[in-house]
């Protein structure tokens, strides 16, 4: 017992006595120029009108997947009136589904084509853009008193117009 808990003294102490003569090799800089790929994602219009995309596709296996479960619980319900009614009524509620994912399609074609913008199907989605407002110019209208040559309310009285 004494000969194992020495040799694992020794060993551990080694390792910690060696371990200091390591020496490493210095580390030289490495440059990394990262590319962006072709065909990526690089504006929020692309990123949701994938999302849109992706989700009315979803949706519609998901509802095509429990049409087929349901088909397949009414073939295997074996006449059980009980089993039969409940896979109607799953088939009932995929169609449903169904009808709800294609008709949320086109709502959203229709949107498209009676108002000219894009929501991610037909044409791609377009966010409206905002800019700032321009500070007004300012125009002193004096002409020597007279109000020749000034196009705003305050040029009569020798004022200043503010032109947006």
């Amino acid at each position: 017992m004494k000969k194992i808990l020495i040799a694992s003294i020794l060993t551990v102490a080694g390792f910690f006595v060696f371990s200091a003569f390591a020496y490493a090799q210095t580390p030289t800089p490495i440059k990394l120029q990262i590319v962006q790929p072709t065909g990526a994602l690089t504006n929020l219009n692309t990123i949701l009108t994938a999302a849109i995309q992706l989700i009315i596709i979803v949706a519609g296996l998901i509802a095509f997947v429990f049409l087929l479960l349901g088909g397949i619980k009414w073939i295997s319900s074996g006449g059980d009136k009980g089993q039969v009614e409940a896979a109607r009524n799953q088939i009932i509620q995929a169609l449903i589904g169904l009808v709800v994912v294609l008709a949320a399609w086109g709502i959203i074609v229709l949107v498209e084509g009676i108002t000219g913008t894009g929501l991610g199907f037909s044409k791609p989605l377009k966010l409206p853009t905002f800019y700032g407002t321009p500070a007004p110019t300012q125009q002193t209208c004096t002409n020597g008193g007279s109000s020749v040559g000034c196009n705003c309310p305050g040029a009569a009285t020798g004022g200043i117009c503010y032109y947006p």
